[in-house]
């Protein structure tokens, strides 16, 4: 899940799997289908969790959020919530997710994500402007990846491609997007790692926006490492057509998560199958994991 916060608005996009299968069709209940940031900064203890966290007077803008299950997985674009706070005010909440009854089935909490927005690859002069966010997560020498892509990836990568570094999302050598003659090749640790672990590491474009967890990268470089180093997003052809700096690298993987549950279900929501949900908060950038409650 994606979100974006400009002024005193937050703009939702979601790729979601795993939800109340009720919700392909009109509910009443309050809070059916819903997908909420609540007020507060816990997913362990329910009474702490609090109702929908927004800042204006009127009404509560977060009623008429909902996720819909026609089509799996729930995919949403660019949904405008104006809930008068930045996003600094909505880092480190909970996001949850309701069924049909509304009915609180998932929660997670908003960390800080690895890159500041992409921009356009020096020199790139195509029509892809890549939008999205990403967390780097690392454990000894190896890096996890997870991703959300809302828009500007090139739509021919729900194919195979077979040219080098086609449909690519790589950290390079380079610590600079605004020079290209010192964004280098594909970083990694040669003395330790014998082939380039980046050759296989692709997006996919069958399904916007283009969602994936917890790749796992054994590049042969530790945390410090790998930190401000460049993230490259490349074509269908293997271009290089956007570029991020990773300003914040984090310890250890996805899978020592701590988040804990409070209310059971038997139908949890997550992300294509997994669990985790990847968050951008304007200015702050944030990957939320998304757990069921139990």
């Amino acid at each position: 899940m994606a979100v974006i916060s400009s002024g005193d608005t937050q703009t939702l996009s979601w790729k979601l799997s795993g939800l109340d299968t009720r919700c392909n069709e009109t509910c009443t209940a309050a809070n059916c289908c819903g997908v909420h940031i609540h007020v507060g900064k816990t997913c362990s203890d329910a009474s702490s969790i609090g109702g929908h966290y927004w800042t204006t007077n009127g009404t509560d803008p977060w009623l008429t959020v909902m996720y819909n299950t026609t089509s799996m997985p729930a995919l949403e674009t660019n949904l405008a919530v104006v809930t008068g706070a930045s996003g600094e005010d909505v880092s480190g909440r909970a996001m949850v997710i309701h069924d049909y009854d509304g009915a609180r089935i998932a929660c997670g909490l908003i960390d800080e994500a690895s890159t500041d927005s992409f921009a356009a690859y020096p020199g790139y002069t195509g029509n892809l402007a890549t939008a999205g966010v990403m967390k780097v997560s690392s454990k000894d020498v190896t890096q996890s990846l997870s991703w959300i892509f809302t828009a500007g990836l090139d739509t021919r990568c729900s194919d195979a491609c077979t040219a080098a570094n086609c449909c690519g999302v790589h950290i390079h050598v380079g610590m600079n997007c605004s020079d290209k003659d010192t964004i280098g090749g594909h970083y990694w640790n040669s003395t330790f790692v014998t082939a380039d672990p980046w050759a296989m590491i692709m997006y996919n474009t069958s399904h916007m926006p283009s969602v994936m967890m917890d790749v796992m990268v054994p590049t042969g470089y530790e945390e410090d490492d790998v930190e401000d180093h460049t993230m490259i997003i490349h074509d269908f052809d293997g271009g290089r057509i956007a570029c991020a700096t990773l300003s914040e690298i984090h310890d250890g993987m996805w899978t020592e998560s701590t988040t804990t549950t409070t209310t059971t279900t038997a139908n949890p929501a997550s992300l294509s199958g997994a669990s985790k949900t990847s968050l951008a908060l304007g200015a702050v950038t944030a990957v939320l994991t998304v757990q069921s409650l139990a």
